[in-house]
């Protein structure tokens, strides 16, 4: 279950079923995340909450053996970090 909420909710697995260890991973996590994102339109209190919710699930989840490598199917930080920066867009 810890493999699957790091690999940014099955994103991360999904790509590396398909591409095996290339990098983008993330790129399509947060492009995921931003689509999300736009349709359920979200205003800046929601996003915070999920903005803190995520961070505290990373934490818990993503051990320090998997994250000292990098690996490409860890795509939580990625999804952690557009929601950062959604909340500093004005749209």
């Amino acid at each position: 279950m810890k493999r699957f909420i790091a690999s940014g909710f099955g994103v991360g697995l999904f790509w590396k079923q398909l591409f095996g260890d290339k990098k983008g991973g993330g790129s399509l996590a947060s492009f995921l995340f931003m689509v999300v994102i736009y349709f359920l339109k979200l205003d800046i209190f929601l996003l915070s909450i999920i903005f803190i919710i995520l961070l505290i699930i990373y934490f818990l989840t993503v051990d320090d053996n998997f994250a000292a490598s990098d690996p490409s199917w860890i795509t939580l930080d990625e999804i952690i970090g557009m929601s950062l920066v959604s909340l500093a867009s004005p749209s």
